[in-house]
């Protein structure tokens, strides 16, 4: 959160979007209680060991665990909605407390990254919205920060299914060289409908040399 939000945000506090409390977008009671999912493939769905992918979605550029954190819908998807259209850019801390109460112990030596925005979808809100709630995770676990993918594709996914998105997503993310070689990386994303752009980070950060790749996401589009 900048000095502006800050500011903002004691002027004309957030209601809390799940019971109206006034000070932030999502109470802390709120997101503490809320549930929070099992280990389950996060390409079909089917319930897994240690948030692993399932056999059948397993390959060489998959990552080893994917932590989703609950669905999107009801309060979760009103927060993030409003934190990404209607720019409540202090729900960024709110999202990440909540990805903060799904995601299990993460070893010291792991660099915190995420999946990079659009140029466009930066330019209309002002700011690049995943990088946001990676930030603030990465300092409540006391870990690294740092970008190591760049977008050079702009083709929109919204209502596309799977096998689409795979093909529109082929060298849609170019690696930083360097960033990530020879680290253990957790890659940050805020919503998860195929599975496509989770694979295609995951696998240019395996090409770039990164040891290993663990994802953690805010919420999962129910099928």
């Amino acid at each position: 959160m900048n000095l502006f939000d800050s500011i903002l945000g004691m002027i004309a506090p957030y209601d809390c979007l799940q019971c109206g409390a006034q000070g932030s977008a999502w109470c802390k009671a709120c997101l503490l209680t809320y549930p929070t999912l099992p280990s389950i493939c996060y390409i079909c769905a089917r319930a897994t060991k240690d948030h692993m992918p399932c056999n059948e979605h397993s390959t060489k550029y998959t990552p080893h665990n994917v932590f989703i954190a609950g669905d999107y819908t009801d309060s979760l998807q009103a927060v993030i909605r409003a934190y990404k259209f209607d720019y409540w850019r202090a729900a960024a801390h709110s999202l990440a407390q909540y990805l903060d109460t799904a995601v299990p112990y993460i070893a010291k030596d792991t660099i915190v990254t995420y999946v990079p925005a659009t140029g466009n979808h930066v330019r209309e809100r002002g700011f690049n919205h995943v990088k946001n709630i990676s930030k603030v995770f990465a300092h409540m676990r006391h870990l690294p920060h740092h970008s190591t993918l760049l977008r050079v594709s702009y083709a929109t996914q919204k209502g596309a299914n799977r096998e689409t998105r795979m093909q529109q997503l082929q060298n849609a993310f170019m690696p930083l060289p360097g960033v990530a070689h020879g680290k253990n990386v957790l890659l940050i994303d805020d919503v998860v409908t195929t599975g496509a752009t989770i694979q295609e980070c995951t696998k240019q950060l395996y090409k770039t040399g990164a040891n290993s790749v663990q994802v953690a996401v805010i919420a999962r589009t129910p099928k």
